[in-house]
């Protein structure tokens, strides 16, 4: 049946070209040819969750790693005075960015049809994700002033607006569909203009004082997420569940971008030994390869842990969503983490920090395991009643495990614990192994088995 829709689809577009080649100025002709106005919107989705992935580590990238040949004490003093601050502006536009992805991820999970004039307003929407690590790179320049605040603000407020037009137009044009909850229309709403509303007024306050006008947002923001969740409860129930295809889908973009700039940063080296040999340049970029090898195969390792956990996470709601975040927020910053190992490959402060950050990263996993596994109808009725619990979770704690054990030993030996984190890597390997030769490992997708 689908191959025969697929045919007649692919005649219809025959039928339109050769009407356009043979009679151009013949519009009533075209139209009196059906459409398929739902056959984009994946299209539209699978292109917004690019767009913010590339987006997100385009402002990553700002993060300023220290000057080369730092004595201990000088990098221990350039973590916390420069580093420290300069994760906290990432995390806080990362937040931004982050809930107007989430917005529009649950405005287009009702979105059945779509036209032209949706297409074009979606477009201006990711014309502002492109152009917001414009105002973000001006704190990590300039610092923290009053006109960097309000470019900021101002990119925030054209942004909301245009989910909002989005929003308007979808429910007036009636692409939603018709099974929409009732509590969503509400909270949709004051989901989409709580955001721009409280950058608006930030604006003015930010003539005053920036201080001010970034506190003021904060309450607001605070105050407003308060009164959504609130809202939810006084209905009697959470945040929808959701089926994970934009999870999943934004998932795969952030990983495969944040491995991608982990060979960028390679590149990089090039320039930098310009005045070299060529044979110096290759020994050098060999000699940290294997760093950035490493953090490959970590970021690799944790993303099949999260692929296999969502083969049996078949639905989730807003914490989880936010949960899966706090794993890509980590993931984004591996390429920043690898890049500073590299440079200082014998120090124990940046080898504590590359830790801690892989620590984090693999708890992250486990809370969405944890959360996804004691919610309610999160888990595919098959893997609620098998093993598979146990089995996934001792797979995401021994990573975590090995990396914080290694922070003992980088204060006698910075260069051993690197054979700890190897550890994680040849675990991971012999567990695969040994799944791949027990009879009928992975012969199907527990989240495919009850479709």
């Amino acid at each position: 049946m689908e191959q025969l829709e697929e045919h007649e689809s692919l005649i219809i577009r025959l039928k339109k070209l050769t009407a356009s080649i043979w009679n151009p100025g013949d519009a009533e002709s075209l139209a009196q040819l059906p459409t398929q106005p739902a056959s984009n919107i994946a299209r539209i989705t699978a292109l917004s969750d690019c767009v913010t992935a590339v987006a997100l580590t385009l402002i990553v990238v700002n993060i300023q790693l220290p000057a080369t040949g730092l004595s201990e004490a000088e990098i221990q003093s350039f973590v916390l005075s420069s580093l420290l601050p300069q994760l906290g502006i990432y995390l806080f536009s990362y937040v931004i960015v982050a809930s107007s992805w989430i917005s529009h991820a649950q405005l287009f999970y009702y979105v059945r049809r779509s036209s032209g004039l949706l297409v074009v307003l979606n477009l201006l929407f990711l014309a502002t994700i492109v152009f917001l690590p414009v105002p973000i790179t001006l704190f990590f320049v300039y610092g923290n002033q009053t006109e960097a605040w309000i470019l900021f603000a101002v990119t925030q407020v054209v942004t909301g607006s245009l989910l909002f037009l989005i929003w308007v137009y979808s429910r007036s044009a009636r692409f939603l569909e018709a099974s929409v909850p009732s509590r969503f229309f509400l909270a949709t709403t004051f989901r989409l203009l709580f955001i721009p509303l409280s950058f608006l007024i930030s604006i003015p306050l930010a003539m005053v004082s920036v201080l001010v006008a970034e506190a003021g947002f904060l309450l607001l923001y605070v105050v407003a997420r308060g009164l959504l969740i609130a809202f939810r409860y006084s209905r009697g129930s959470e945040s929808a569940r959701q089926n994970n295809l934009r999870l999943t889908s934004i998932t795969d973009n952030m990983t495969a971008v944040a491995i991608t700039f982990l060979i960028v940063n390679v590149a990089a080296e090039v320039p930098a030994h310009g005045g070299d040999s060529l044979a110096k340049t290759i020994g050098d970029i060999l000699g940290e390869l294997w760093i950035y090898g490493l953090s490959f195969f970590i970021i690799g390792l944790y993303w099949l842990s999260h692929h296999k956990m969502f083969q049996y996470i078949r639905l989730h709601n807003l914490r989880l969503l936010w949960l899966n975040f706090a794993f890509l927020f980590l993931i984004e910053l591996e390429p920043t983490l690898s890049n500073l190992r590299a440079e200082y490959l014998h120090s124990p402060t940046v080898g504590a920090l590359y830790a801690i950050g892989q620590t984090f990263l693999g708890l992250s996993l486990i809370g969405i395991w944890w959360y996804a596994c004691h919610g309610d109808h999160f888990l595919d009725p098959v893997a609620a009643s098998s093993g598979a619990f146990k089995t996934l979770l001792l797979r995401a704690v021994l990573p975590p495990l090995i990396f914080v054990s290694s922070i003992g030993l980088l204060v006698f030996n910075a260069d051993y614990a690197v054979y700890l984190w190897l550890l994680v890597v040849i675990v991971e390997i012999w567990l695969q192994l040994g799944r791949a030769q027990r009879p009928g490992a992975e012969t199907h997708s527990p989240s495919e088995s009850g479709k």
